[in-house]
C-alpha cells in the first residue's frame, strides 16, 4: 500500500512514528511501540525492521516533517508541481 493512498495516521500512530524517529540507533535501546502501530507503519513504508530494531525510512522522515495535520508529504507536493510544469520549448 502506498502511503498517499492510505488513511491518515491516528495521533497515536504519529507518536509511535516520532518515537522511532527520535531513537538513536547507536546509543539507545530499540524503540518500543505497539505491535499494531509498527505493523501499519511498516506496511506504509515509514519504518523498517532491521535486525530486530525499528528504523526510520526516508518516506517516514518526510511524513514526520509534514507533521500530524496529514497534509501532503513534501515529495508529493514536488511531484505534483513537476507534473504540472509546462514542457520545455526546445529539442
Amino acid at each position: 500500500m502506498m502511503a498517499s493512498e492510505s488513511e491518515p495516521l491516528t495521533p497515536e500512530e504519529f507518536v509511535s512514528l516520532l518515537t522511532v524517529g527520535n531513537t538513536c540507533a547507536v546509543r539507545e535501546p530499540p524503540a518500543v511501540i505497539p505491535a499494531e502501530h509498527s505493523a501499519r507503519l511498516i506496511e506504509l513504508g515509514y519504518i523498517a525492521d532491521l535486525a530486530g530494531r525499528l528504523r526510520m525510512t526516508t518516506p517516514g522522515r518526510s511524513r514526520m516533517a509534514a507533521g500530524f495535520e496529514n497534509r501532503p508529504l513534501p515529495i508529493e507536493i514536488w511531484a505534483t508541481r513537476r507534473r504540472n510544469r509546462p514542457a520545455p520549448n526546445g529539442p
